[in-house]
């Protein structure tokens, strides 16, 4: 993909986030809005904005509203008022202890010494004869209006396909590419203490801010790394599967992401995708705006290897790079592409290196490796498939 520059949007996804809903419709006064972002935006129904607006924490606006930019808004005229009090910022919540090392040995001491952890229930396994390979959907996401519990559904929408690696603790993130393999990055094997088949993968059930309730993860054990007869060897690829120990149950809140087509370029917003904190049993999904940079800006020097293999992104607001370089390793990048039957998204890249310049972050392209990718899938998924039937 040539690198450009345009919009990124990463999805660690903030639970809060594109919630609709009504203001009353033109009126012969001024419509009184409450301002947000600074006088920037106004807070209406989604219906009276002109571009798709996501509805984040720092917006000031009621949960069934979100923050348009006032020229986008489309019921005139306006009033503009202060906002009645003033909302927390997610820049003040506290920041993850775990930071990930740009180079990790064997041993992890701090990954596996961590106390205080918070211990997941185990959902129970379900098995289901698995017939053919699972043939990978668009993933959509709603704009309609939405009841308190509705919009918890909606959230699950925006990351069903996050997963979430344990070793002792959380050590890495993947991406889930069908219902049985989560694709994520060959250095997890470094992050994460102890052999793969004793890692457990967790999938959905996120803290749901709309509902203040935590609801349990999916949870998966991992029959280990996907084996491969003719494929390339792996540390060429940087890419790495797991198998996991039973189909998933697809819904809308844990479903597999798009793949792209091989060698296309990214042709929309890019949103990554991964964890905030574990803060008092709470696992946080934050929302911060990127940008795609020039190769230059994440390492001196331009060899075309790396511009084909990579892409370079940073945060369009600074004050987010710390956050972004505590983020997991194997975290996915998506593309989000808006048409006529709504959004949807494309698995870009996963963070692949963090400690570079200005504070940007490296990402391996999923595109460039996608022959690789299906090759390895096809070639072991009856295998994988008797398996599990017969398991």
């Amino acid at each position: 993909m040539a690198i450009g520059r345009f919009e990124v949007v990463p999805l660690i996804v903030l639970f809060s986030f594109v919630v609709a809903a009504s203001v009353l419709g033109a009126q012969t006064e001024p419509v009184r809005v409450q301002a947000c972002r600074d006088g920037a935006g106004g807070c209406v129904a989604s219906t009276n904005c002109s571009v798709p607006t996501f509805r984040l924490r720092d917006d000031g606006c009621p949960s069934h509203l979100v923050c348009c930019p006032l020229a986008t808004i489309t019921i005139r005229p306006l009033n503009v008022v202060p906002a009645a009090k003033t909302y927390p910022t997610i820049t003040n919540e506290p920041e993850p202890d775990d930071l990930d090392e740009e180079i990790v040995t064997e041993s992890i001491i701090d990954e596996a010494g961590s106390v205080n952890q918070y211990h997941y229930p185990i959902a129970p396994a379900v098995h289901r004869e698995i017939q053919k390979p699972f043939i990978v959907a668009p993933t959509y996401a709603t704009n309609e209006l939405a009841t308190p519990d509705e919009r918890e559904t909606d959230e699950h929408r925006m990351k069903p396909w996050i997963a979430l690696i344990f070793s002792t603790n959380h050590c890495c993130n993947g991406a889930l590419i069908s219902r049985i393999l989560v694709l994520t990055i060959k250095t997890c094997w470094k992050k994460c203490t102890g052999k793969s088949i004793n890692w457990t993968v967790r999938l959905g059930g996120w803290y749901s801010i709309s509902s203040g309730v935590f609801n349990d993860q999916s949870v998966f054990k991992v029959r280990g790394p996907l084996a491969r007869n003719n494929n390339p060897p792996i540390r060429g690829n940087h890419f790495e599967f797991l198998t996991l120990d039973r189909a998933v149950e697809v819904d809308n809140s844990i479903h597999p992401i798009r793949l792209p087509d091989s060698f296309s370029g990214a042709t929309g917003n890019i949103m990554h995708t991964g964890k905030g904190n574990l803060t008092n049993q709470k696992l946080k999904i934050k929302t911060i705006q990127l940008l795609e940079k020039e190769w230059n800006q994440c390492q001196r020097g331009t060899n075309r290897k790396y511009v084909r293999k990579y892409f370079c992104a940073a945060p369009k607001d600074r004050a987010y790079s710390t956050w972004l370089s505590r983020s997991k390793l194997g975290s996915p990048v998506v593309v989000e592409v808006t048409g006529a039957s709504g959004r949807h998204y494309i698995l870009h890249g996963l963070i692949y290196k963090k400690k570079v310049l200005a504070g940007a972050t490296v990402l391996a392209k999923v595109s460039y490796f996608r022959s690789w990718i299906d090759l390895a899938v096809n070639e072991t998924w009856p295998q994988i498939a008797g398996d599990i039937q017969t398991g």
